[in-house]
C-alpha cells in the first residue's frame, strides 16, 4: 500500500476531542515546500521522554528521487528539532540508529548516485553518522558495501526500514548488521542471495571489526536487533520463505544459537508474516507478528503477541491474538507495538475502507501485559481521512508516542493534505479499568451484573473464584474482545469502568479453564 507523507509534521491530532488528551502539542518542522518526510525508525531516547526518528526527505511527487537523510526529535513536552544532511549528487537515507552512552546518537543510512527503483537496487554506500544530543552533526565515516563479490546493500521497498539494524552492546559499542547481496541469473528470471554482515561502531563511528555469515537458502530481511537477557550477546529476529527465526550473535559476532519461531494458529502454521516487535522479560522474549492469508479484497490479516521461553527448544508458553476492528471492511493491517512497563504494552494495527466509496481508515489501539493480558481497546476513526501508524516510541512513565501519517481520502470535502504527526497516547486514555473488591453490603445476586443498563461503572459479583486461574471476559456484538485478563486477586466484586465502550450490547465471563463459571449481558448506555 501506498504510505503518504508531506512537508509538516505536527504533534496534535485534530480530530480527537480534547479530553482525550492531557496536552496538546504543536510542532512544524521547516521542511521545504514540494518535499515530504519519510521515517525509516523511530524509537526511544532522553530515558524514555523524547523519540527520535529517522529516514529521508524526498521530492513530493517522488519519493524515491532527491532524497536527504533526516533525523528528527520529539521530547514529552513537545520541543521539537530536525536535521537534513545531503551528499552532494547522491540520494540518501538513514535507515536506523540508537542513543550513545554520553547521549549523543549514531544513525546509519546508505547513499549511491541513485535510489530510483527504475534503476540498480543496489546502495553502494553505508554511512555512519555521530550526532550530538542536539542533532549536530559531528563526525561522518563512509564505507563501501560493494566488496567481497556483493553488489552492495539490496533495498527493493522505499517504504520498510531497508535491511539495517543496529544495537548496542555491553560495552557501549554499537553493532549494525547490514545485508550484503548479490545477484544470480537464471534465466528467464534470477534471484537475490542475501547474508549477515555485522560490524561493531565505537562512539566516534570508527568500525572495530566486521564479520560476514552467511544464511541459509530462502533468507529475506533481517527485521531486529537487540539485546538478549546475557548481555554478552545479541539477538536478531528474520523473516523469510523459510521461517520466522531468532538468532543468537556472540561477542565476537558469530552466530551462535538460533531457533524458529513461527507460531501456529487454529493448528495452521502461520504464512506470510513479519515480525516487529521485541522486548525481554526475564529469559521470555515478546514478539508481535502479522500474517495473512488471501489476495485482493479477500485477504484477512491476524495480528498476534508471542511470549517464548529462551531454553533449548525456545517453547511458545503464552499468546495473544488481537482482536479484530469493527467499522471497516478491511482487516486490520501492520501490527506494531511499544513496550512501556510489565502492564503497559501498546499494540497498534489501523484499519479501514481501503477500497470502499468513504476511504475511511481508524486507529486501533489495543493495550496489554506482559503475561499477554488484553486489558482495553480504543478505536480512533474519522470520515474521509485516512491514517497509518508505524513504530509506536515508549514514552515513560505509562504512554507512547504514536507517529501518524495522515492524509485526505477521496472523498473529503476540503483542500486535499497530507501531513506527518506525533499523537501522545497515556494508558488512563485507553484502558478499561477494573478491579476486584471486598464489598461486605448486600450485594445482588452472584454473577448478575449491576446497574444494567449502565453508562459508569458495571459491577459483577463473584464469590469463591480462585483469582490465580480465573478471567475475565468481555465481548461485544459481533463477538470481538473488548477484554480478556487474569483475575489475579480475591474478593467478592467485580468493578469495571465501561467509559471507553462504545453504546450498546456486551456479554461478559468468568472463567476458569475451559469452564464458564459466570456469563451474562449488559448494555452500554
Amino acid at each position: 500500500m501506498k504510505r503518504f507523507h508531506n512537508n509538516i509534521w505536527m504533534l496534535v491530532f485534530l480530530f480527537i476531542p480534547q479530553n482525550l488528551l492531557s496536552q496538546v502539542w504543536l510542532t512544524e518542522f521547516d521542511i521545504p515546500e514540494g518535499r515530504t518526510m519519510t521515517p525509516a525508525e523511530c524509537f526511544s531516547a532522553d530515558n524514555g521522554s523524547a523519540m527520535l526518528a529517522v529516514g529521508r526527505t524526498s521530492e513530493s511527487s517522488d519519493y524515491t528521487r532527491y532524497c536527504k537523510g533526516v533525523v528528527a526529535k520529539v521530547d514529552a513536552d513537545g520541543n521539537s528539532v530536525m536535521r537534513e544532511i545531503q551528499v552532494e549528487g547522491m540520494d540518501m537515507k538513514y535507515l536506523c540508529g540508537t542513543q550513545l552512552d554520553n547521549g549523543g546518537f549514531i544513525v546509519f543510512g546508505l547513499y549511491d548516485d541513485s535510489l530510483h527503483a527504475d534503476t540498480s537496487l543496489y546502495q553502494r554506500y553505508l554511512r555512519a553518522d555521530v550526532f550530538d544530543n542536539e542533532l549536530n552533526l559531528l563526525h561522518t565515516k563512509t564505507f563501501r558495501t560493494d566488496v567481497g563479490g556483493y553488489g552492495g546493500i539490496y533495498h527493493d521497498d522505499p517504504f520498510r526500514n531497508g535491511h539495517l539494524w543496529c544495537a548496542k552492546n555491553d560495552v557501549g559499542n554499537v553493532v549494525l548488521v547490514s545485508e550484503p547481496a548479490y545477484f544470480v541469473s537464471i534465466p528467464p528470471v534470477g534471484y537475490y542471495v542475501r547474508n549477515f554482515r555485522f560490524y561493531e561502531f565505537d562512539d566516534m563511528g570508527d568500525t572495530l571489526r566486521s564479520n560476514t555469515i552467511f544464511s541459509e537458502s530462502g533468507f529475506y530481511y533481517v527485521d531486529r536487533l537487540f539485546k538478549t537477557p546475557n548481555e554478552n550477546n545479541l539477538a536478531c529476529l528474520t523473516v523469510g520463505s523459510s521461517g520466522e527465526f531468532y538468532w543468537i550473535v556472540d561477542s565476537n559476532l558469530n552466530v551462535e544459537k538460533k531457533f524458529r519461531i513461527r507460531p501456529v494458529h487454529n493448528g495452521v502454521t502461520c504464512s506470510d508474516a513479519r515480525c516487529d516487535g521485541h522486548w525481554y522479560d526475564g529469559n521470555q522474549l515478546i514478539i508481535d507478528m502479522e500474517w495473512h492469508t488471501g489476495t485482493g479484497n479477500d485477504v484477512l490479516y491476524q495480528h498476534s503477541l508471542h511470549k517464548f521461553k529462551l531454553d533449548s527448544n525456545c517453547q511458545l508458553t503464552a499468546e495473544l491474538h488481537l482482536p479484530c476492528a469493527d467499522s471497516t471492511n478491511w482487516a486490520p493491517y501492520s501490527v506494531n507495538t511499544a513496550y512501556v512497563n510489565d502492564s503497559t504494552i501498546f499494540a497498534i494495527t489501523y484499519s479501514g475502507s481501503w477500497w470502499a466509496a468513504n476511504d475511511t481508515y481508524q486507529l486501533n489501539i489495543t493495550l496489554v501485559d506482559k503475561d499477554l493480558n488484553l486489558l482495553g481497546r480504543k478505536v480512533i476513526k474519522k470520515q474521509d481521512y485516512c491514517f497509518v501508524c508505524d513504530q509506536p516510541v515508549p514514552l515513560y512513565p505509562n504512554g507512547c508516542f504514536l507517529p501518524i501519517d495522515l492524509f485526505s481520502g477521496s472523498n473529503y470535502q476540503g483542500e486535499g493534505f497530507q501531513r506527518y504527526e506525533v499523537l501522545p497516547v497515556f494508558r488512563d486514555e485507553i484502558v478499561i479499568t477494573w478491579d476486584v473488591v471486598d464489598e461486605h453490603q448486600n450485594v445482588e445476586t452472584y454473577g448478575t451484573a449491576f446497574p444494567n443498563p449502565t453508562n459508569g461503572t458495571l459491577n459483577i459479583p463473584v464469590e469463591g473464584i480462585t483469582p490465580d486461574v480465573s478471567r475475565i471476559r468481555i465481548f461485544n456484538v459481533i463477538g470481538q474482545k473488548c477484554l480478556d485478563s487474569n483475575i489475579g486477586k480475591n474478593g467478592n466484586l467485580i468493578t469495571i469502568d465501561t467509559q471507553n465502550l462504545e453504546a450498546g450490547v456486551y456479554a461478559y465471563q468468568i472463567v476458569s479453564g475451559s469452564d464458564v463459571l459466570v456469563s451474562g449481558k449488559f448494555i452500554k448506555q
